[in-house]
């Protein structure tokens, strides 16, 4: 009895287990078949998309890898095949892209995606209409780096650098380049849309234009401009989804800073006596302690950096004595204080725009002021108060044993 039993329950266990390999053969099987759309060669590997508006709606401009190039640099190609452009004007983003997805006949791969430009024109019309298409569907990365362009954002995907097209690779570093020379206001597009979405702060962006050569290669001046680069030039400040101002490139520096953000960056201090003196600044760190005063939010900013000589605006004859060192230290701690608050006025007061987050740091030193004021939050950033500390260590003063007469 116990034997029979013992048989029954392995005959059950079996026939379980030849069910389940059964069923997971057949899955392999199917999706090996359906899988074969999904190889390289019938995807559309997009690497930029620009953003311009048109009178039925979007116009999109896609950015995308030929992988056939792109994977045998040796078939003959010229570099310009490398990537590709196609502009489609739809009545929206998805109906553009599966556009582009029946005129080339494969299924475009966003999740390669590094770039997002929106043009100058959208970007003042509002881009919330555009912003649902990269929120909602799930193939979008939310780490790709966004700007707005100068112009269109046609134009920049459609740039020429010498014989080719400016990839979208090389926009991708020149907007993530905040980490080599803080004065990119390099951000993220989650970052955008949290800022857009904030009722109080102002989301900004880095605007994007492309400068071209005035002479070509072998130093003529025929008049062809034979290639481009992509150049920033200041933040695009918004309220809401809407550009509404452009903070000017000398304050960018500031405004990382202020967002801590700020990584390193050539400055140059000018001492009492007119010597200019290049440094490099590392290592900030940024403190900010928020409080309510009289009705008025009050910020007491602390700002401690570190900096490295790079050089000087004449010969040093005499060695790199203590008393040097600090009139280079103040002409710093001056240089940089000046230049906060330059961005803080231009942005409270000139701009009516909150783009460092100062908001949230009222919300959380005074819930109730700030329940209170935040649907008018504009008159408050007129009458907010702020003081600016700033201290620089002066690490290296470079090789005083290549100084003459040092």
């Amino acid at each position: 009895m116990l034997s029979g039993n013992l048989e029954e329950r392995n005959n059950a266990i079996y026939e379980k287990n030849r069910r389940t390999l059964l069923t997971a053969v057949m899955m392999l099987t199917f999706s090996s078949c359906a899988s074969t759309e999904l190889e390289l060669k019938n995807r559309i590997i997009v690497e930029a998309i620009g953003i311009d508006y048109c009178d039925i709606g979007v116009r999109v401009t896609v950015q995308f890898l030929n992988a056939d190039q792109s994977s045998n640099p040796n078939n003959g190609g010229t570099p310009d095949d490398i990537v590709k452009n196609m502009t489609i004007d739809s009545q929206n983003i998805s109906s553009a892209i599966q556009s582009i997805s029946k005129t080339l006949g494969k299924l475009p791969m966003m999740s390669q995606n590094r770039v997002i430009i929106f043009g100058n024109e959208a970007a003042k019309a509002g881009v919330g209409k555009a912003l649902d298409y990269f929120v909602r569907n799930s193939d979008n990365r939310a780490t790709v780096y966004a700007a707005v362009a100068e112009d269109t954002a046609g134009q920049i995907l459609r740039a020429e650098m010498g014989q080719r097209v400016i990839p979208a690779k090389e926009l991708s570093n020149v907007l993530s380049s905040s980490k080599y020379n803080s004065v990119t206001a390099e951000r993220a597009f989650y970052q955008f849309v949290n800022g857009v979405t904030g009722k109080t702060s102002s989301a900004f962006l880095p605007l994007i234009a492309i400068e071209q050569n005035e002479k070509d290669d072998d130093g003529g001046e025929d008049g062809l401009k034979d290639s481009a680069r992509p150049v920033v030039r200041g933040a695009a400040l918004f309220n809401g989804d809407k550009m509404e101002n452009v903070l000017p490139q000398e304050n960018v520096p500031a405004l990382l800073m202020l967002c801590n953000d700020f990584n390193n960056g050539s400055l140059t201090a000018v001492l009492d006596d007119g010597t200019r003196v290049g440094v490099l600044l590392t290592k900030s760190k940024t403190k900010i302690k928020t409080s309510v005063k009289n009705g008025c939010p009050s910020f007491d900013i602390s700002v401690d950096c570190v900096a490295d000589c790079t050089e000087t605006s004449k010969i040093m004859n005499e060695a790199f004595t203590p008393e040097v060192a600090e009139n280079i230290k103040t002409a710093l701690e001056k240089a940089v204080r000046r230049n906060i608050d330059d961005t803080v006025k231009k942005c409270f007061t000139e701009f009516n725009k909150d783009p460092f987050g100062f908001d949230k740091r009222v919300k959380r030193a005074d819930a109730e002021y700030y329940k209170a004021e935040s649907d008018n939050w504009k008159s408050v950033l007129q009458k907010a108060g702020y003081s600016v500390t700033v201290n620089v260590k002066l690490r290296r003063a470079g090789d005083e044993n290549m100084v003459p007469g040092s």
